[in-house]
């Protein structure tokens, strides 16, 4: 099959990515062992930049400016099986894959979206994969849609600790509720011969509700 997968961040050079970006490269790269795939992502450049990470792997980076139109080109010269999509540049691919009527795979990473996913929707994707079942639960409550369930791909080569000596902390970067704070707090208080650290980020989502 050829797959094409669109989002603003990953496979990103001498910068660390977050959760759901370091899971759909994973799967990038474990669907290209069977398959064609090809990847659209952002890029601080003005110029576009192909990397070929294998036979079957290749990245195209491009600025946020260039995205719609390059993904509306790539669509319609070459015929792909499915688009898989999630976070940045989703709501710009639904419609782009709605225009030639190709299957989008879209990827939920939270419920706080604010994309109409129903099937009354004419550029809803075709596809939903929630990241858990909670998810899916979620997604058939309010839109009335069934969607798959695909945990997180990890890649534990690439978070693992690389020191040599005894790993001395459990760490959670960005512990906001959305983000399963709560849940790291009970496993660090349930814990107590353990050391825990916590970093903090994502200040506009810090509020009353999120801390």
């Amino acid at each position: 099959m050829d797959i094409l997968i669109t989002n603003g961040s990953i496979f990103q050079e001498n910068s660390y990515s977050g959760g759901a970006e370091l899971s759909f490269e994973y799967l990038a790269k474990y669907l290209s062992k069977n398959h064609n795939v090809k990847v659209i992502t952002g890029h601080r450049y003005k110029s576009i930049k192909t990397l070929h990470i294998n036979n079957n792997l290749v990245i195209d980076y491009i600025n946020d400016k260039q995205f719609l139109g390059y993904v509306d080109q790539e669509l319609s010269m070459k015929h792909y099986d499915y688009v898989l999509t999630q976070l940045i540049w989703s709501e710009f691919t639904m419609g782009v894959c709605s225009k030639y009527r190709i299957p989008c795979v879209y990827f939920v990473r939270s419920l706080g979206i604010k994309l109409d996913l129903s099937s009354n929707n004419p550029e809803a994707p075709a596809i939903l994969v929630g990241n858990t079942h909670y998810v899916r639960s979620r997604l058939k409550q309010v839109y009335a849609r069934g969607s798959l369930v695909l945990y997180p791909c990890i890649d534990f080569d690439r978070v693992k600790a690389t020191s040599r000596t005894d790993p001395k902390l459990v760490g959670m970067f960005n512990p906001i509720k959305i983000k399963g704070g709560e849940v790291f707090e009970k496993i660090a208080k349930g814990n107590p011969h353990r050391k825990f650290i916590a970093v903090r980020g994502w200040a506009n989502l810090k509020d009353d509700k999120n801390n």
